[in-house]
């Protein structure tokens, strides 16, 4: 139990330093030397887990209607890199094989000057120095899963510097300073959280199957770093869908009056962002959910510029993560089914 309390402690600290974070790595970007290329109209990401995560948050903050942001999550590139494509390559231990692995195919006598590594060592570093690809460097030393702020902080600065978006400086400091806010009231700094509904919905989710509902591309990457921080911090299954997608397939799967069903819990992630008939049928799609779920509960932000918007929610759900730890009585630092599938693929 002391183990937890101090597990708890630990990643409620780390929480709390998620706009240090994004206000660092942003100034690290924006001041740094590496050479950024100006004629990019595509950015590749490939990363993993909390890597894949910060782009996630870019992507849905800043790039609709404004450039285009992929992700890669696989040993290669699934479709044709181009010319005039900006290329990040994001390990936060430097040894994720699946970004490695895109590294080597990717760069094989191509590419290497139109790309950047983001990392705090290990085989990416040296795989870049060898290959002369530039690193921007994220503090060692964490789980790469408290490291958001840090990649987030670092795709808005390469963006910048790019070309891709115009001054974020703005954007970043609104975000930041909610972020400054939210530790306050999410109680991450150590004292009693007040008025706020993230000790609410732990209580309402222990136990229980979380299913999180979004629908604009804020919600949607916010909904996504939610379902890995209560599947690594909270140890438990979450399930996730998207508006109005799910409104042509899932709905009906309620249907059926299974034991999963009485136990799940909706959590509605709401945007002022959102398409008005996706707002409509949010509206609907809870009328007719009413007697099938065990709850049906929403959680919106505040209006503001989208980066703002996205990190509130996140945080707020990095924090429900380690609330839900707290009532599960489980330590929300160590990931052993991860290290031993890691040690198993190591091995001969």
């Amino acid at each position: 139990m002391d183990m937890t309390r101090a597990g708890v402690r630990e990643m409620a600290a780390l929480v709390a330093r998620l706009g240090e974070q994004l206000r660092s790595s942003y100034a690290i970007a924006c001041g740094h030397d590496v050479v950024i290329p100006t004629d990019a109209d595509r950015v590749v990401v490939f990363g993993m887990g909390g890597s894949a995560a910060a782009a996630e948050v870019v992507g849905g903050s800043l790039a609709a209607g404004t450039f285009d942001l992929r992700i890669v999550r696989t040993y290669a590139p699934p479709f044709p890199l181009r010319d005039r494509d900006l290329l990040v390559f994001s390990s936060y231990s430097g040894n994720t094989e699946e970004t490695l692995s895109s590294f080597e195919a990717v760069l094989e006598g191509e590419h290497a000057d139109r790309a950047v590594a983001l990392g705090s060592g290990g085989r990416l570093a040296e795989l870049a120095e060898a290959a002369d690809v530039p690193v921007l460097p994220i503090p060692g030393g964490l789980p790469p899963r408290a490291s958001l702020g840090h990649g987030v902080g670092l795709l808005c600065g390469i963006l910048q510097r790019a070309g891709m978006v115009g001054d974020l400086t703005a954007q970043v400091e609104e975000a930041a300073g909610r972020l400054d806010d939210g530790v306050r009231r999410h109680g991450l700094d150590g004292d009693a959280p007040g008025d706020d509904s993230v000790s609410g919905w732990a209580e309402r989710l222990s136990g229980r199957l979380p299913v999180v509902y979004a629908g604009a591309p804020v919600a949607i990457a916010s909904m996504r770093r939610l379902r890995a921080q209560l599947n690594e911090n909270s140890k438990m299954l979450v399930s996730t869908a998207e508006l109005p997608e799910l409104d042509h397939n899932e709905i009906v799967g309620w249907g059926h009056a299974t034991s999963v069903r009485s136990e799940a819990v909706v959590v509605a992630l709401r945007d002022p962002g959102e398409h008005p008939r996706v707002a409509r049928r949010f509206e609907i799609t809870r009328e007719v959910l009413a007697d099938r779920v065990a709850h049906w509960g929403e959680v919106s932000v505040q209006d503001g510029a989208p980066l703002a918007r996205c990190l509130e929610s996140v945080q707020w759900g990095d924090a429900l993560s380690v609330a839900l730890a707290s009532h599960h009585e489980v330590d929300p630092m160590p990931v052993s089914a991860i290290d031993t599938l890691k040690d198993r693929l190591g091995r001969p």
